[in-house]
């Protein structure tokens, strides 16, 4: 029996509010005190004495004035000059992402700054991959031709519903048109394209969108949402009706050619993502799933998220107090983060399988923690669903727990489970 006829008591339970797990523990439930700069960086130079390979995220905010983008890649350089002075080695970059939630981008000459400043301070892997986030209606054809210049070869876009509505506003019809205008000129430069859903899982978009996705054929879509909705009572009748929305929309991406890939990707079948998933090589990092793992993840600019491993951290949200930090203070402008304990480690391990790999074991006593066992009980009442397969000391996740691989995670969540009580 398919996921699709899984009863509805069982979905109700298994649709529910989960973290994307792109860090463990998930961002609020971080510990109230930030790790100093000086913890920082002893955990990316104990990270980096096996591997240099460097994962770059750099934020650009939405909300930037174009006079203000210079004062800003300066700052931007200036604390990657902070890091190059402290670490012992230098970063070999594998990744490089521009992002910060559609930001606003600067001149195709000011990114050319920023984008060979930073690479005149670090080291290339043989193999890299350079992506950015593009805002529709203000990237331009310099834009595009600019970062292809640089190596970049992959764009993503955030969209919205535009078709949630009988009669789409002027609003959505102009930027769905962007979006598809944007697309186009991006495909005939020989970018790949990804399209991040901002609303929720795919199938909770309204048909006629994901129709109008499937057309303009992007090369991934993602859900960018914090997992899956919870039921309302209005919801209710139209999903009795329809038995699962979510089987609806992962039929209709796979019937257009999309592979699900992990939790919340789906892709085409020529796209490494595939290949990755297939040969049990995907990873999971702080940005989403990669077909390119590194060995920790620098991030440069407001709120952007660094991970050594063990340790996380988020940058300032401020302009004005990550500016000040770098440039006056001349100190990494940490304003949050989470030094991982030891069982937190072993679950991290678990949950990344899980959604890489499909399937977890913890036969090595290494492998196991409380979190661990109260967890097994648990996926024993997932497995007589039908949801993934019991096994001493392992489980694996069956094509009906695919869609549902967040709420097959949070068994082993001790800060979900605190909050439950």
């Amino acid at each position: 029996m398919d996921q699709s006829r899984l009863p509805l008591t069982s979905l109700e339970q298994y649709h529910r509010p989960a973290p994307r797990y792109t860090s463990y523990p998930s961002i609020p439930h971080w510990q109230a005190r930030a790790p100093t700069p000086v913890q920082w960086l002893a955990a990316l130079n104990r990270r980096m004495a096996s591997s240099r390979d460097t994962a770059l995220c750099v934020h650009l905010p939405c909300d930037q004035h174009r006079e203000a983008v210079h004062p800003y890649t300066h700052t931007v350089l200036s604390e990657l000059d902070l890091y190059c002075k402290a670490l012992h080695l230098r970063p070999r970059l594998t990744q490089l992402h521009l992002g910060g939630g559609t930001p606003t981008f600067p001149s195709p000459d000011a990114l050319l700054h920023l984008i060979d400043g930073i690479l005149t301070r670090v080291d290339l892997a043989r193999e890299v991959s350079f992506s950015f986030e593009a805002q529709p209606g203000r990237t331009t054809a310099a834009h595009l031709t600019t970062l292809a210049s640089r190596g970049f070869g992959r764009m993503h876009i955030r969209v919205r519903d535009f078709f949630a509505q009988t009669v789409p506003t002027a609003e959505q019809q102009q930027s769905a048109t962007a979006v598809g205008r944007t697309t186009r000129t991006a495909r005939a430069l020989g970018y790949a394209v990804v399209y991040e859903l901002e609303y929720g899982p795919p199938a909770w978009f309204a048909v006629d969108t994901l129709r109008w996705i499937c057309d303009l054929r992007p090369d991934r879509i993602v859900q960018i949402s914090s997992g899956h909705g919870k039921c309302t009572e209005p919801e209710l009748p139209r999903r009795r009706a329809q038995r699962d929305p979510c089987h609806t929309g992962r039929r209709l991406l796979e019937e257009a050619g999309y592979h699900a890939i992990g939790a919340d990707h789906f892709a085409l079948a020529d796209d490494p993502l595939v290949h990755a998933s297939r040969g049990g090589s995907l990873h999971r990092s702080v940005m989403g799933y990669t077909s390119i793992r590194a060995t920790l993840t620098l991030a440069l600019g407001c709120a952007a998220i660094g991970d050594s491993g063990n340790t996380y951290v988020q940058n300032e949200h401020r302009v004005a107090p990550y500016q000040r930090a770098v440039l006056e203070d001349g100190r990494l402008p940490i304003a949050k983060g989470h030094i991982l304990s030891a069982e937190e480690q072993i679950v991290r391990r678990h949950i990344l399988n899980l959604l890489c790999r499909g399937h977890t074991q913890w036969r090595a006593p290494e492998l196991r923690c409380a979190a661990v066992e109260r967890a097994t009980d648990l996926w024993n009442e997932m497995a007589v669903d039908g949801l993934l397969r019991r096994s001493p000391y392992r489980i694996d996740v069956g094509p009906r727990g695919r869609p549902f691989l967040h709420t097959i995670c949070l068994p082993l969540d001790d800060h979900y489970w605190a909050q439950q009580h």
